[in-house]
């Protein structure tokens, strides 16, 4: 039964209740008039009974009419009222309508109890939306935090379905973000070792960690750590275990790592071989018995010829390591390029006069000028000679020539030696590397000239590449900017 239906009965009640009393204190006055000691004429009394018989039922029939109708205006005002407080119940729960719209005061209708009501519940949404806001902005920074952090972050469940990554995570896996929510992690990646410490994990529920390398394209090697966080959510989901995946790349770590291996062992090589000849020498020297006057200075000889090699070498290293840290102060001013021909040709003329090759300038001495450290430059272009001298056959031709785009000069210092295979292209700029062709062992050199002329360039902010064919000759680029307009306007 509605509350407006209980509402009109209850006042019909009331009225009708008061009706009975009217009526019972009638019929008390008719019996008081009907008394001898009154001594009323019977007809009178009829027509006063009569009379009032007739005013007491219009009287008792608006009274019930006003019930009504005054019991229903009052149950449709209140009914009113508690149905606002239960369409603001409904769209609270199910937010169907903005926050904003509930601080309205007068948000529900009707008396003043009501109106109260309305205050009360508006400052209790002002309360749990401000509440709210804290949690979500709270959420959004995580997530914010979590998306951008560079280590890749994973959450996976028992079954190893995915339920959130970053796109770190999914860069280094090379997965795609938008599908790959929901899947196993074990369907996406084939990982074997990836696997194996994921299911150890979910095992033993303690936290694993390890070095792996991915099965992908870049088969990068990554620092692993899988973390059960279902302790953290026991009170809310006790039944639902999951687990944190961190990965960080260190390839780059990995290869630097490697990369300073090869350069102690390679310097220890390169270090070593001189010092034993030097030390064979002293030996022999030092022993007075052996070795005729000739032969004892030869020795002398080749004990200066180490002294020179492991001097450069030193000096080399040295200049590596200044360039590589930064600490080298580049003076850029612009340059004419015959101004560099002059240098490198009073430098390498009796070289190639030796050695019977033709050296071929192919650059004008009209031609574009360049904003370089000529100095540096110079070695450049004298590292990168030097190293051609090297590899080039007896009667070989060495050229250097220019190309000039928008706004560079392109470089090329081509030779007719040897060659280098593809495979070692990428490697021929590292510390001491040597190209693995026969008599590459017997040819003289620190090994770092290359490393040198493309930490120079690169100080320039410029670049150095090299295309070679076995047998035909190598050339190699590097470029410079052209010169800069110094003219005040």
């Amino acid at each position: 039964m509605g509350f407006r239906t209980v509402l009109v009965f209850s006042q019909l009640g009331i009225a009708l209740a008061f009706c009975l009393v009217v009526v019972l204190g009638f019929n008390n006055v008719i019996d008081t008039l009907e008394d001898p000691s009154f001594n009323l004429p019977k007809p009178v009394i009829l027509n006063l009974h009569s009379q009032l018989s007739r005013y007491l039922l219009v009287a008792i029939t608006i009274s019930v009419f006003l019930a009504m109708a005054l019991s229903w205006a009052i149950a449709k005002r209140t009914s009113r009222s508690i149905e606002s407080v239960k369409h603001f119940l409904e769209d609270l729960i199910h937010n169907q309508s903005p926050m904003e719209q509930y601080s309205d005061p007068n948000l529900i209708e009707g008396f003043a109890e009501f109106s109260e009501l309305s205050t009360h519940l508006s400052k209790l949404v002002a309360f749990f939306q401000n509440d709210l806001n804290t949690t979500r902005y709270s959420a959004q920074m995580k997530q914010l935090i979590l998306d951008n952090i560079a280590e890749a972050t994973m959450l996976i469940d028992q079954k190893f379905i995915i339920e959130y990554g970053n796109q770190s995570a999914f860069d280094l896996l090379e997965i795609d973000n938008e599908n790959s929510i929901g899947l196993s992690l074990f369907e996406i990646d084939r990982t074997s070792k990836l696997n194996d410490i994921i299911k150890r994990c979910v095992e033993t529920q303690k936290a694993q960690s390890d070095e792996v390398q991915l099965n992908n394209v870049s088969e990068a090697v990554v620092s692993l750590v899988v973390i059960p966080i279902f302790q953290s959510f026991s009170s809310l989901s006790a039944s639902k275990n999951q687990y944190l995946i961190v990965m960080q790349d260190i390839s780059m770590l990995r290869k630097l790592q490697q990369v300073r291996s090869d350069f102690v062992t390679n310097a220890s090589h390169e270090l070593r071989t001189p010092l034993t000849a030097i030390q064979g020498y002293a030996e022999t020297l030092l022993d007075k018995e052996n070795g005729k006057k000739k032969q004892r200075q030869q020795f002398i000889v080749r004990i200066y010829e180490q002294a020179i090699y492991l001097s450069g070498l030193i000096s080399d290293l040295l200049n590596l390591s200044k360039i590589e840290s930064g600490g080298l102060q580049l003076n850029f001013e612009n340059c004419k390029i015959a101004n560099l021909r002059k240098k490198i040709t009073n430098l390498f003329e009796p070289l190639f006069s030796e050695s019977k090759m033709n050296f071929e300038w192919e650059i004008p001495d009209n031609s574009t000028e360049i904003y370089v450290d000529p100095e540096l430059i110079t070695q450049v272009l004298v590292n990168l000679i030097d190293n051609a001298i090297k590899y080039a056959e007896p009667g070989g031709t060495i050229s250097v020539s220019v190309q000039t785009e928008e706004h560079n000069i392109i470089f090329q210092i081509k030779d007719t030696g040897i060659g280098i295979p593809k495979r070692e292209l990428e490697r021929i700029f590292e510390r001491f590397y040597r190209v693995d062709t026969g008599g590459a062992n017997q040819i003289k050199g620190t090994g770092l000239g290359l490393s040198i002329a493309k930490h120079i360039v690169l100080q320039h902010g410029e670049k150095i590449w090299v295309e070679s064919e076995v047998g035909e000759g190598t050339s190699v680029f590097f470029s410079v900017k052209k010169q800069r307009n110094t003219a005040v306007p």
